[in-house]
């Protein structure tokens, strides 16, 4: 359900099942003529309290007088006699006191110092403040509640099958926004994102040439998968065993084209997958440990072969690594006896490194003879 005008909201209850932003409590606070300053929890209680019948207005401004404060400061000094503040005097202080440098306030502290003042509860010591600080006594509770974003964030990117978003902030923003205007509860879960997915795959990264779309793959695709991986002229060339079912496709999908750079090939006119290509990053590839550096593999359907399509996706894929991503040097390899990969790289301008004797293909069991080519940064942008 779509989140309702303030006016249209029956109780509070009704009005805690939405996500508002402080800016937008304050708006409403002011427009019915209630309080409407403090932080978002206080903000909250006035609207509580408007639910209820009663209407805490705002407070007349009030002529103060300068005071003077206590200038020694012990653990039996009154936090409010010696005016304290989250400043750098008091921080020292604590600073002393816990053996912790830098020291910081944390969440329940703050909110205890802001009760002893609006409370006036001259009885309140430095040393009181010392325990809520190593949680010997509970005097005002921070409410968390105001951290949902926070959270929502971290478990999205807790996720792992969100890493296929290239701005994962921009994704989780896309997402927080439809559940903050809904009654759904304001946490991140899977089933949140698979809900959604049709609206999130436009968060992902989308490169085009002439001819081509690339684009991260989704369960849609299993079909077109199944299609061309069961062909055995085009899985075992490259390393990797033949289909047998689309279930097998969709677990592949799922659990290994699932990379934040790895992409379906797909032509524009119809954006149906007709084969993969891939940076492999730092921690998924054998070939580098470095961060500006990854290795690229691919594979395309049988069906379309000898067309061009496979150079001009390595070329796109190619930019999209130095341009976009930052990399200096793009790795590539081919088993003997792909010739069809070896002239791929050869036509997109990949120097030659190495070969290697009895190299693991472990999706087979079986050992071949690798090579090995690179690309920097460098030999890219001289390429005429």
């Amino acid at each position: 359900m779509q989140r309702p005008e303030f006016d249209a909201i029956r109780d509070y209850d009704e009005f805690c099942k939405y996500y508002w932003y402080r800016e937008e409590l304050i708006q409403i606070c002011r427009a019915h003529g209630l309080k409407a300053d403090g932080s978002k929890i206080e903000l909250n209680n006035v609207i509580k309290a408007y639910f209820s019948g009663e209407k805490i207005l705002p407070e007349k401004k009030k002529n103060r007088t300068k005071k003077s404060f206590s200038s020694e400061l012990t653990l039996d000094t009154g936090l409010i006699e010696c005016g304290f503040t989250f400043g750098n005097r008091f921080r020292d202080f604590f600073s002393e006191q816990t053996g912790v440098k830098p020291f910081k306030f944390n969440v329940d502290m703050v909110a205890t110092a802001k009760a002893v003042k609006e409370t006036g509860d001259e009885s309140f010591t430095l040393g009181d403040l010392l325990d809520i600080y190593y949680g010997k006594k509970t005097y005002a509770k921070y409410d968390k509640s105001a951290l949902q974003w926070n959270k929502f964030v971290h478990d999205f990117y807790e996720d792992d099958c969100t890493k296929v978003f290239s701005n994962r902030l921009k994704a989780a923003a896309a997402l927080w926004k439809i559940i903050r205007e809904s009654d759904l509860p304001k946490e991140y879960s899977h089933d949140l994102l698979e809900r959604y997915r049709d609206m999130m795959d436009k968060q992902k990264e989308i490169l085009l040439t002439k001819r081509l779309l690339l684009r991260h793959w989704n369960m849609n695709d299993a079909e077109n998968l199944f299609k061309y991986a069961s062909d055995p002229d085009v899985g075992p060339i490259a390393g990797w065993p033949v289909h047998q079912n689309i279930e097998e496709s969709k677990a592949v999908i799922r659990d290994v084209f699932n990379g934040a750079e790895c992409y379906a090939i797909c032509l524009r006119e119809d954006e149906k997958a007709i084969g993969a290509i891939e940076l492999k990053l730092n921690g998924h590839t054998d070939l580098t440990d470095r961060d500006d550096e990854c290795e690229m593999g691919y594979w395309l359907g049988k069906p379309f072969w000898g067309q061009g399509i496979m150079p001009e996706a390595v070329n796109e894929l190619l930019r999209h690594a130095f341009e976009d991503c930052g990399m200096q040097k793009v790795w590539i390899g081919y088993y003997e006896g792909n010739y069809k990969s070896k002239r791929v790289q050869e036509k997109c301008g990949f120097k030659y490194q190495w070969k290697s004797e009895n190299v693991d293909v472990p999706l087979l069991g079986e050992k071949r003879t690798g090579h090995v080519s690179l690309m920097t940064k460098e030999d890219w942008e001289s390429r005429e």
